[in-house]
């Protein structure tokens, strides 16, 4: 929350696929998406989708877990973004990068029941905002359906859906 509201909506952060919320915060001391909302005056909301980030996993209660993402499956797309045009990537993305490291540490396995994460993603993201009340969600790729559930759940309290790199 920043010290200063400017903003008369707060924004709530939604992560991707095995990601989670501090892929919001930025890497290697460096600002991310949550750190520009606040300067521009945004009360913003992180949130770690059941199984992920600092919401635990509970086999008993999630179920099954998929396959943890690798730094081989992951580094051919750091390595793009290193060498492309633009360059996305501040440093090789080549497995031993410590970049890379410290991503793929914040990295985890979805549960693979589809259905219960998306009951979960409607009710627990509609207690969200009937305790914040009207908001704007912006997703990040495989977290994109958990804003479109939301909506449809409380349209009336989701004012804007941001999803970029939306998965379905």
């Amino acid at each position: 929350i920043p010290e200063q509201i400017r903003q008369p909506l707060p924004i709530v952060l939604v992560h991707g696929g095995g990601g989670q919320m501090t892929h919001y915060m930025g890497l290697d001391g460096n600002a991310g998406w949550a750190h520009y909302y606040v300067q521009n005056g945004y009360q913003v909301y992180l949130v770690d989708r059941p199984g992920h980030g600092r919401s635990p996993v509970s086999l008993d209660m999630l179920g099954p877990i998929g396959n943890l993402p690798m730094h081989a499956g992951i580094s051919a797309d750091f390595v793009r973004a290193a060498t492309g045009t633009p360059r996305r990537w501040a440093s090789s993305g080549q497995v031993g990068d410590p970049l890379l490291d410290q991503f793929i540490a914040g990295q985890n396995a979805a549960p693979t029941n589809g259905e219960l994460m998306q009951t979960l993603w409607r009710t627990r993201g509609a207690e969200l905002l009937d305790k914040i009340g009207p908001a704007i969600v912006q997703t990040h790729s495989a977290g994109g359906p958990f804003g479109f559930i939301v909506a449809n759940e409380r349209p009336n309290l989701v004012k804007a859906l941001v999803s970029f790199e939306g998965g379905a």
